[in-house]
């Protein structure tokens, strides 16, 4: 089972992301976003 949550703050508009699962380097098949 995989978690995952995503806020954004009302005031500088940045998003923040957060991911929980039991797989071993689980960021690497994640997509990424930058500016």
């Amino acid at each position: 089972m995989t978690y995952t949550v995503v806020a954004r703050c009302q005031d500088s508009g940045r998003i923040g992301l957060g991911i929980a699962t039991y797989s071993i380097a689980v960021g690497g098949y994640c997509p990424f976003y930058g500016q």
